[in-house]
């Protein structure tokens, strides 16, 4: 029985080619013939498909998750104006509780998390103002305080000073004479929040607006 057997042709350029001699009728009756002959070589191409495959998928995947940790680095410390939707994903990527005052249409956000738990979101109109440190930023801190209710509710005892408890069970304080600075001490939580406004009485305003304070999720 005569199989397919390579043969030279003549070359058509500077380098040599080949061609397999088309393989006789008589084989085709044969079971299988055809098929056991290329099934050999479908293991280990299939084979190195998956291994090429499992590289790319490696490296792009790695690469992936430096770029994020660069990112997110960054971004908690104040270095990147994110978009609403970054903000979130960071806070929520890093485990970190952060409150505000919802998303301000064209705004974007620093976000600042310092080594004692204190975290800034700060809000950028336009999102421009990044490195600038003036006080002329809408800004919602939160802070990690034991006994945050009964100590915000305290402090409105002092002289010069306003407080009341919200229409979500919170105690609210502030000075009158710095009524752009206001604290909010929660419920239930070991967690004191204060809002700045550079706007008289927009911090005010967040204050008593139930739900408008909220945690970022």
């Amino acid at each position: 029985m005569k199989l397919a057997r390579v043969v030279r042709a003549v070359p058509t350029d500077s380098a040599d080619s080949f061609h397999v001699e088309p393989r006789r009728r008589e084989i085709e009756h044969i079971p299988g013939a055809v098929v056991l002959r290329k099934s050999r070589f479908y293991p280990i191409i299939i084979l190195i498909t998956l291994m090429v495959a499992s590289g790319f998928y490696y490296v792009a995947n790695t690469h992936s998750v430096a770029t994020t940790a660069t990112f997110n680095a960054d971004a908690v410390q104040g270095k990147v104006a994110l978009t609403g939707a970054e903000l979130r994903q960071v806070v929520l990527q890093e485990g970190i509780t952060a409150y505000w005052v919802g998303p301000d249409p064209g705004s974007k956000y620093a976000l600042s998390v310092l080594a004692d738990g204190q975290v800034y979101v700060r809000y950028l109109p336009d999102g421009k103002g990044l490195s600038d440190k003036k006080a002329a930023y809408k800004v919602v801190a939160t802070y990690v305080t034991a006994n945050a209710f009964a100590k915000t509710r305290d402090a409105a005892t002092a002289v010069g000073s306003v407080g009341f408890v919200d229409a979500d069970g919170n105690a609210i304080y502030y000075a009158s004479a710095r009524a752009t600075n206001v604290y909010i001490g929660l419920k239930d939580l070991d967690l004191q929040l204060e809002v700045f406004d550079p706007v008289a009485g927009k911090a005010i305003l967040a204050a008593r607006t139930s739900g408008m304070v909220r945690k970022i999720v």
